[in-house]
């Protein structure tokens, strides 16, 4: 017999039925494209995040992707917020860098066959 239910009847042992989808329960899915980063974050974020291996400030991510200061800034408060990069001051400068939860999502997103 098998266990009983709650009102304390006994189950045949044949009523029971497999569980669907059990044999595929611990996969771990297809690798991301390597596009995925920028679907995830957007483009910029993602190319933010990229550049951001060393330490550099906004004004020069800002030069470098041809986007205004503002725009770098808040892209990089919600990398910052989201534990992507981290700032530090140097000289009355702040400067960004990825994170080592940062340089997970780039690594993978850069080697998508690794995983």
């Amino acid at each position: 017999m098998a266990p009983r239910p709650q009102d304390g009847r006994a189950v045949p042992a044949d009523n029971y039925l497999p569980v669907r989808g059990v044999g595929t329960l611990w996969e771990t899915g297809r690798p991301p494209s390597a596009e995925a980063l920028g679907t995830l974050v957007g483009r910029t974020r993602a190319q933010l995040l990229a550049a951001l291996d060393a330490p550099r400030t906004t004004s020069d991510l800002a030069r470098q992707f041809e986007v205004t200061l503002g725009a770098v800034s808040q892209h990089l408060a919600v990398l910052y917020g989201n534990g992507l990069v981290s700032r530090s001051r140097l000289d009355g400068s702040v400067l960004y860098r990825r994170t080592s939860r940062g340089d997970e999502l780039v690594i993978g997103a850069a080697h998508p066959s690794s995983r």
